[in-house]
C-alpha cells in the first residue's frame, strides 16, 4: 500500500473515531493506524490547509471533521479499498490473531481500524482474515503500536469453509 500524505492521514484519523485531535499532539500513534504523524511543522501546515479548505474546524485546541471533511475522508477510504481489492489473489489467505491486554485497548482499536481498512474481515473476535497481500504493512503497524508480543500471523492455503469467504471477498 502507498504511504498516505500527512493531510490524508489526519483526515482518516479523525474519521476513525478520534473525533478530536487533542491527543495527537502528545502521542498520535495511540489513536492512529498510520505511521509518521508527529508534532512537526508539516503537521501544523497540514492542519492549516485542512482548516482553510473547510475540511476541519477548530474549537479551542481540538480539531473536528466538518461534513465536507467527512465526505472527503470517506472518499479516501473507498479509493484505498479499491486499490487493495485490485490486487490479484494468489490463492492464499492471510490470518491475523491477537490477544491484547485491556490496558492497551486504544492500541487494539487502532489495530482493528487498520486491519479493516487494509481489507481484513473478522473471522472471530480477535481473528481476522484477508486474501490480500498486506501483511508487511500490518506487521509494521502493530510493531509501531507496541503490539508485536500480542499478535500472530499465518499464511493459509485453504480453509474448511473457503466458499463462504470467497463470497465475502467477492473472489468467485
Amino acid at each position: 500500500m502507498e504511504q498516505l500524505s500527512l493531510t490524508k492521514q489526519i483526515l482518516l484519523t479523525l474519521l476513525d473515531g478520534a473525533s478530536e485531535l487533542r491527543g495527537m499532539h502528545k502521542n498520535m500513534r495511540l489513536i492512529s493506524p498510520f505511521r509518521g504523524i508527529t508534532k512537526t511543522p508539516n503537521y501544523y501546515v497540514s492542519l492549516g490547509r485542512l482548516k482553510r479548505r473547510g475540511y476541519i474546524k477548530q474549537i479551542n485546541n481540538n480539531y473536528y471533521l466538518t461534513l465536507q471533511g467527512k465526505q472527503l475522508a470517506q472518499h479516501l477510504l473507498v479509493r484505498q479499498a479499491l486499490k487493495i481489492k485490485s490486487q490479484r489473489w494468489d490463492g492464499q489467505w492471510r490470518m491475523v490473531c491477537f490477544d491484547i491486554p485491556e490496558k492497551l485497548r486504544r492500541e487494539r482499536a487502532a489495530l482493528r481500524n487498520f486491519l479493516y481498512r487494509s481489507g481484513f474481515r473478522k473471522l472471530q473476535e480477535s481473528v481476522w482474515l484477508t486474501p490480500y497481500d498486506v501483511i508487511k504493512e500490518a506487521v509494521d503497524t502493530w510493531k509501531e503500536l507496541g503490539l508485536a508480543p500480542y499478535v500472530r500471523t499465518a499464511l493459509i492455503k485453504s480453509l474448511d469453509n473457503e466458499i463462504e469467504f470467497k463470497k465475502l471477498f467477492k473472489l468467485t
